[in-house]
């Protein structure tokens, strides 16, 4: 596995994507890190992407 890891965020409505590196956690005891081959995208956070559908929560990094 990869040092490097990275995560794809929406900063606003409309706006690029931002490519962010970030440092993996290490697992605890009992915890395993699990490699991602791929995901799907919620049909609603498309929606806000593309055509800045309201939800009941502001855009949040967290």
């Amino acid at each position: 596995m990869s040092d490097k890891s990275y995560r794809w965020e929406m900063v606003e409505a409309g706006a690029p994507m931002e490519k962010v590196d970030f440092d993996p956690f290490s697992p605890g005891d009992g915890e395993v890190v699990v490699k991602i081959a791929g995901c799907g995208v919620c049909h609603t956070d498309l929606g806000y992407y593309y055509d800045s559908v309201q939800t009941n929560h502001e855009l949040s990094n967290e």
